[in-house]
Formats: structure tokens, C-alpha cells, sequence
């Protein structure tokens, strides 16, 4: 059964996809943005490889790669010409129809769940997912922190991008409300200027006691930390290796 924030998400594919991934109108973005919106995905992985090599937790073989909440493929194109074969997972059918036309490499391939591939566990040698978990509330979220760390074979790296605070508590408190009562979400978008009717973009945080303790029942004791700020929605990015 799809939760609440998934059937969201399918909304702005079908929608309006780009201002669901990007806050920018999808028009727009494919008259002028699209470039620059693949190089900065370029430039993201280049920084999380980097960061995976400075703390000794670079993917001992490069065969096999997955993006969770892939969208229109901003961060499955840079791991073409690194991996093998590539996943993309995206629960809209719609986004994943982006990504197809933007990685078209011949060893991609595209799902909806990380339950359609229960038959690979262990089999990648890097899982990935980033500004994605914020957006699916946790008592679902940290299941598919538990399952992307599953896929991992032994000498499997990791880069995990979880929200984990807000420095603005009442906007916290006002949102927990507007995710949950539809009224609320409409006026907030008449008051903002968008259509009443248009999708919720949730902003959930993480508790990072739950999520180290996914880690430690899987045996991943050790792990690097990269922080992000975004408009004060408090961000980690989880870097590490499964031995």
C-alpha cells in the first residue's frame, strides 16, 4: 500500500515534475535550467566520491550502483561512467520516464520499490539516495534505510542523505499540521500564490539514535558525516562501507 507521501510524489510527477524535484516551474526549467541542474549532480557525486576516499570507504568494486528517489536521473547520469550497471527507483512512473530519457546507458535499469529488487540483496556495490528521505515521513523511511543497506554486498559503500532537524521550531510545528490536514496545505497555497490544490512537498527529520541503530544490527559501527543547511532544514549525509 503506497503511504501518503508516495501518493504526493506521484502527483508531481504527473503535475508539474520539476517544481516537485526543484521548486522551479517545469517549463521554465527545460528552457533554461536543464544543464546546469546536470552538472550540479555531477558535481555532487564528484564531492561524495571524494569524501568516501578521504575516509577510506570508496566501493571496493564498481560494477553495480542504485539511486533511491532517482527522479529524472540528476545523480544516476554522473555514475554511468563510473559503475557497470545502475538502478533507478523512483515510486512515479512519470519521473522514472525522465530518467530514461536522460541515462541512457545500456546497463540502466528502472524500478518503482526497492521491493522489486528483493532478489538482489547484496548484490550492489553502492547504494545512494539524497535530499529523497526528507520528503517520506520516517516510520516508512527508516524501512528503506534498513533495505538500501541490505542491497550493500560485502565492501559496499553507502551515502544516505537524512534531515535531521529544523532551526526554526514553529515552522516545524505548522507544517507537522499542514501535512496532515488538507485544509491547511490549500490556504497555505492561495497565500503563496500556488494553485489551492496543488501537492504537499513534506520536510520530515530523522532521529539519528533510530538511525544508527539500522546501522549497528547490519554491522556498520563506523561511519562519516557531512552536514547541509538547507534553509535551516538540517541535513546529514551518512558516508561509509559495509564490511
Amino acid at each position: 500500500m503506497s503511504s501518503a507521501t508516495d501518493r504526493q510524489w506521484i502527483r508531481w510527477g504527473k503535475q508539474n515534475p520539476y517544481y516537485g524535484i526543484l521548486g522551479m516551474e517545469t517549463a521554465e526549467f527545460e528552457s533554461h535550467w536543464e544543464e546546469p541542474f546536470f552538472r550540479s549532480g555531477a558535481e555532487h557525486m564528484d564531492r561524495v566520491f571524494a569524501c568516501l576516499e578521504r575516509v577510506d570507504a570508496q566501493p571496493r568494486k564498481f560494477e553495480k550502483a542504485l539511486d533511491f528517489g532517482c527522479g529524472a536521473g540528476r545523480l544516476l547520469r554522473p555514475l554511468e561512467g563510473r559503475f557497470q550497471e545502475l538502478v533507478g527507483v523512483d515510486v512515479s512512473e512519470d519521473q522514472l520516464n525522465l530518467a530514461r530519457r536522460n541515462v541512457t546507458s545500456a546497463g540502466a535499469t528502472f524500478v518503482r520499490s526497492l521491493g522489486d529488487l528483493d532478489d538482489q540483496k547484496g548484490a550492489f556495490d553502492f547504494v545512494n539516495t539524497f535530499v529523497v528521505l526528507q520528503h517520506i515521513r520516517p516510520r516508512f523511511g527508516l524501512g528503506i534505510i534498513g533495505q538500501l543497506i541490505d542491497l550493500l554486498g560485502p565492501g559496499g559503500a553507502f551515502a544516505l542523505h537524512m534531515t535531521v532537524g529544523d532551526t526554526r521550531p514553529s515552522r516545524r510545528r505548522l507544517n507537522w499540521l499542514r501535512y496532515r490536514i488538507p485544509p491547511l496545505h490549500w490556504a497555505y497555497n492561495i497565500r503563496t500564490g500556488r494553485p489551492w490544490n496543488e501537492p504537499v512537498t513534506e520536510m520530515n527529520r530523522y532521529d539519528m539514535a533510530a538511525v544508527s541503530r539500522i546501522l549497528l544490527d547490519r554491522g556498520i559501527s563506523r561511519f562519516s558525516v557531512e552536514l547541509f543547511d538547507h534553509n535551516g532544514h538540517m541535513g546529514m549525509l551518512l558516508l561509509g562501507l559495509k564490511d
